[in-house]
């Protein structure tokens, strides 16, 4: 199976946040929290809120490797993409809830300090935080933005009457949209020698 580019982005958010959040359960796809929530106690989803929006770009190629003899797979960046989320925070308390609230203060303004692929003087904070993606997208050096207004908080209760105290953010993931393509290694050596100005046969 192939994972699409915008839910290999929650997934790289999810993994990261899990680390970072040991104590609550981070669920990467919609769940029915409010039926299973109270023997999970702390939970934090992560939910694409409408369509990805993408905005063509001039192409860009990423990287060029040798496919065999006679061929060439190459990347290449087409689109720059904008995926809305929704993180919903779910406890069976104000303070429990308060106190991943707390800590995603500090999760969500780390700046690029966890991408691996920078130098290490990168600003140890920021707005947002951007991550590299990975379930294949790695390959393509894909990076996703994520970035969360704050909290709205909604006490609610489920279908028993058992109190749940909630905190919803607005965010977004930005990303670059990448393609592969395998090519003929001479085909590439003719258009190559063509936009040079350059005769062939």
């Amino acid at each position: 199976m192939i994972t699409s580019i915008q839910q290999a982005a929650v997934n790289a958010f999810g993994t990261w946040l899990q680390a970072r959040l040991p104590d609550v359960k981070v669920e990467k796809r919609w769940v029915a929290n409010d039926k299973n929530f109270p023997s999970a106690g702390r939970v934090v989803s992560i939910i694409p809120a409408g369509a990805r929006r993408d905005t063509a770009m001039d192409l860009r190629q990423i990287s060029r490797t040798n496919n065999g003899a006679n061929n060439v797979d190459t990347i290449w960046q087409i689109a720059s993409c904008m995926q809305p989320l929704q993180l919903d925070v779910w406890a069976t308390s104000h303070v429990g809830r308060d106190d991943i609230i707390a800590l995603l203060d500090n999760c969500l303004h780390l700046g690029d300090s966890y991408l691996t692929s920078i130098s290490p003087f990168i600003d140890p904070v920021g707005y947002g935080v951007a991550l590299n993606v990975a379930d294949g997208w790695e390959t393509h050096n894909t990076v996703a933005d994520f970035t969360f207004e704050d909290p709205e908080i909604d006490d609610v209760s489920d279908d028993v009457g058992r109190s749940i105290f909630r905190a919803r953010y607005s965010g977004t993931a930005d990303f670059m949209l990448t393609v592969k393509t395998t090519t003929a290694r001479q085909k590439r050596i003719n258009f190559r020698l063509f936009l040079d100005g350059l005769e062939f046969t």
